[in-house]
């Protein structure tokens, strides 16, 4: 049997933590007698723009640029030439200030962005007298050029800048069938729903029916493992159809950037049964679920489709080439981007349920033969 599901994709809000984003690529436009666009210029502060400026001794210098101001920038700007570059985003990059507090020491967050190519600088801003002020990193603190003397701020923010995260939604998903039964024959263990004693008569010859009837309710755990890491991803509508219980498990859940896709859900289990008690015998009834053992596994192969509305087929080829993954062959061209994933999926869920039943001698009562005989055993 080939099992085949397709579902509507919800909506997910993206996180913006970036946790498993991938560096974006800003651009420098150079200005040539302070005339620049700002439609696509990244901004420091309210009305005020990121530039750089080389030196005369070539270093690089970021300084704020406020258009209103003409001549009466900021001084290094001005005491260094006209000829300055401001940063823009034309690639529709995720631009943030990331505070210093919340990442390593000495680590820039993901998507830092340096002065420039090759140097271990990063553009940052701290407050000073309540004003955003810019200036560079050096991992450790925030060096400031002000009213021509340097300042350092131990406390400041990072410019970082990321692809947007995709969110895909699984268009086809099946399970291998080999493991499936694999699981059900050789790695499957039983787990105890409850048990019951039903007294034996005390005369007669005819047996006696008796009604059990037993009931809980458990938490299924299903646990993805994908070949690659869920790196420039933020999200996933995903449908499982499962070959057991009454219906299929849909979720849409957050990804963390790494292989595993973790899911729960809660499932009532109830069993009842009549049973035929015969004279001077006790019986005790266990009823029980089959579950598979915490090593076994079992395969699977979905598509993906990658569907954003604002981002350019390139983006998204980049941020899959980036993770690794690559787009099905026979949906080039389409309006969205499938992917093929595979791994394997561990848990602890119910595929079936069982029970048994054990004649007990009148007076040798043993209620807990259910779980001495059976409970994390392989059924009999």
């Amino acid at each position: 049997m080939k099992l085949l599901v397709t579902f509507v994709s919800l909506f997910l809000i993206q996180t913006g933590l970036f946790v498993n984003g991938y560096p974006c690529p800003l651009e420098w436009e150079k200005s040539i007698l302070g005339s620049f666009s700002t439609s696509q210029a990244i901004e420091s502060s309210p009305g005020e723009y990121i530039a750089r400026v080389l030196t005369i001794s070539d270093d690089w210098v970021i300084a704020p640029w406020n258009p209103t101001l003409g001549s009466h920038n900021h001084q290094v700007l001005e005491s260094e030439g006209r000829d300055y570059e401001i940063l823009t985003n034309p690639n529709n990059c995720i631009v943030k200030w990331v505070s210093s507090a919340r990442v390593q020491p000495g680590t820039p967050p993901e998507g830092a962005v340096t002065v420039a190519p090759g140097q271990s600088k990063y553009i940052g801003r701290g407050k000073i007298n309540t004003k955003e002020i810019l200036g560079t990193s050096s991992l450790h603190n925030l060096t400031i050029i002000l009213n021509g003397h340097e300042t350092h701020l131990r406390s400041y923010q990072y410019l970082s800048s990321n692809y947007p995260l995709l969110h895909g939604r699984v268009i086809a998903f099946s399970f291998n069938e080999e493991d499936i039964l694999n699981v059900y024959t050789n790695a499957s263990v039983l787990e105890v729903i409850e048990s019951s004693t039903v007294q034996a008569m005390l005369t007669g010859t005819v047996m006696d029916s008796e009604s059990i009837s037993h009931a809980r309710t458990i938490t299924e755990s299903f646990v993805l493992e994908d070949e690659y890491e869920w790196e420039g991803f933020s999200s996933l509508d995903i449908s499982l159809p499962l070959w057991f219980g009454p219906s299929d498990l849909k979720k849409s859940v957050q990804l963390d950037g790494t292989r595993l896709i973790k899911l729960e859900r809660s499932r009532d289990l109830t069993f009842s049964k009549t049973v035929q008690v015969l004279t001077a015998r006790n019986m005790q009834i266990c009823s029980t679920f089959l579950k598979p053992r915490s090593t076994a596994f079992v395969g699977f192969t979905a598509t993906v489709e990658i569907a954003e509305e604002e981002m350019s087929f390139e983006q998204i080829n980049t941020i899959l080439r980036l993770s690794g993954r690559t787009i099905l062959d026979d949906y080039t061209g389409a309006a969205a981007r499938p992917i093929e994933i595979k791994g394997k999926m561990t848990g602890r869920y119910a595929m079936e349920l069982c029970s048994f039943e054990f004649p007990i001698d009148a007076g040798v009562n043993k209620p807990g033969k259910c779980l001495r005989d059976l409970h994390g055993k392989p059924r009999p």
